[in-house]
Order: structure tokens, then sequence, then C-alpha cells
């Protein structure tokens, strides 16, 4: 866990990935942080409840950033929510995994959109 919470922490410092193959993108905007089997989802917001997808960018010459090493990688908004921990145990992260993912996405986006009253 120590070496996830590393890479999680390059990327909060930096904005790209500790190294190529410490992030990739799962599912509709949700991306994982990953180490041996372990898995960290994460996806951004404006803090709002919006949320737009980042996808991996597919074509160096459409990056931002393509003279990067990570021109793959795209601009998240300022605000990055870690979302769901898995073991990765098969050759891909799993559809209910990755379901699963997107559900805590929707709801954790769902508390910004209707913020408790407070008083």
């Amino acid at each position: 866990m120590v070496k996830l919470m590393a890479i999680v922490m390059k990327f909060a410092d930096d904005g790209t990935p500790a190294h190529s193959t410490a992030a990739q993108v799962l599912e509709d905007g949700v991306w994982e942080f990953k180490v041996s089997r372990k898995r960290f989802t994460f996806y951004d917001t404006d803090g709002t409840g919006s949320f737009q997808p980042k996808h991996r960018i597919r074509n160096r010459d459409a990056s931002p950033h393509r003279e990067d090493d990570y021109w793959w990688f795209p601009d998240f908004d300022d605000s990055v929510r870690l979302g769901f921990v898995f073991a990765k145990t098969g050759q891909t992260a799993g559809q209910n995994n990755i379901h699963e993912s997107i559900r805590v996405r929707k709801e954790d986006l769902s508390h910004d959109e209707n913020p408790a009253i407070e008083g």
C-alpha cells in the first residue's frame, strides 16, 4: 500500500503519473492508479457535482503536452477524488470492479449536487 500511496502523492504533486504504467483509464472517465494487483480508482470534478470524463489522449499531435513523456495523460480538474479500491484477480480489472467504481463516482458526485442544508 505504501507504493500505491507514493504513486497517488506523485500525481497530487505533479499532475502526472509516477511512471508509464502507474495509471490508466478504465471506463467512463474513471481511471486507476496501480501497483502489482492493487488498484485505486480516481476521477476528477469541479466540486459542484459536474463531471466531464477525461480519456487517454490517443494522438500525440492532439495533446497540449505533446513534448512531454506523458503526452497521453489528460489535464484533470483541480479536484481529483479517490474512489474504489480493489485487487485485480485476472488479466483485466473486471466489469464488476469497473461498475462499482462508476457507481461510487456517481454517488459521490450526487453529494456535491445536493449538499446537506446546514443550520
